[in-house]
């Protein structure tokens, strides 16, 4: 029976792929939190009360940042401060904002605007827990979630993800402004209707596509599934080539959307 240090259980946290929510009322915070931790097995959840305090986190594999701005307006200059600030310190992790705003007073121009300064999605205290969730797995899958098209500010790999997801969209309800249950529905509409690409995995394929979509470490994964990480290395390489995709990101994405179809 192996025992685990506390100093290798700190360690292990370290370099399991975390999620970061950033909020100034305690109860919200740590209500998300333990719903997310619930929801998000495999994911380390931390919660801060400003965005001071990330800079203490930039040596971990974080996977998203949720930031949550209350009844302030996205354009004001306080947040897009704080998005910069948080843009500066991880410059390249998924960031989401969680807004009190109806969508109705969110204005194109204020998406556009936070869009260019780096966020990849926001959804309302209106919405639902599953309609949250779901948007929040397919930011940290590499995708972007606005309710409604932005018309700028995002870029191509971005666009190019959802490029499907909003011109399906808007041609499924084109007389109003789409609500985060249609973008959900429709995200199952188009993935059931797009054309499949054959792609034939091995068993093992398979079982290290499961880790890539948890956004594991490859040292994580290799612990998972009991290989070395040059193995891991290998079969990752193995995937994308079979995907036709140049990372590991679009390589989650696509199956996320499930555009695929594996053999066993």
């Amino acid at each position: 029976m192996t025992v685990m240090m506390s100093s290798d259980l700190t360690s292990f946290a370290r370099e399991r792929p975390t999620i970061v929510i950033i909020d100034r009322q305690t109860l919200s915070r740590t209500a998300l939190a333990r719903v997310l931790r619930s929801e998000l097995v495999g994911y380390e959840i931390i919660d801060l009360a400003c965005t001071h305090a990330i800079a203490e986190l930039s040596d971990r594999p974080v996977a998203l940042i949720l930031f949550n701005i209350h009844g302030h307006e996205m354009s004001e200059r306080c947040v897009l401060e704080h998005i910069g600030q948080l843009r500066r310190t991880l410059p390249r992790e998924a960031l989401m904002l969680l807004t009190q705003q109806s969508e109705a007073t969110i204005s194109d121009a204020t998406l556009s605007e936070v869009a260019r300064a780096g966020v990849r999605g926001y959804v309302t205290d209106r919405d639902a827990i599953d309609i949250a969730i779901a948007a929040m797995k397919l930011v940290i899958a590499g995708g972007v979630y606005f309710p409604r098209p932005v018309s700028g500010g995002l870029d191509e790999a971005a666009a190019a993800a959802t490029a499907a997801l909003r011109d399906a969209a808007l041609a499924a309800v084109p007389t109003r402004l789409l609500d985060a249950k249609d973008v959900v529905a429709v995200v199952a509409e188009v993935a059931s209707q797009a054309p499949r690409i054959q792609v034939a995995f091995t068993q093992r394929e398979q079982e290290v596509i499961a880790t890539l979509q948890r956004g594991l470490s490859n040292k994580i994964i290799a612990n998972e599934l009991n290989l070395s990480q040059n193995t891991v290395k290998v079969h990752i390489s193995r995937i994308m080539r079979k995907l036709k995709a140049t990372n590991r990101t679009e390589a989650a994405l696509a199956v996320q959307r499930n555009f695929l179809s594996a053999e066993a």
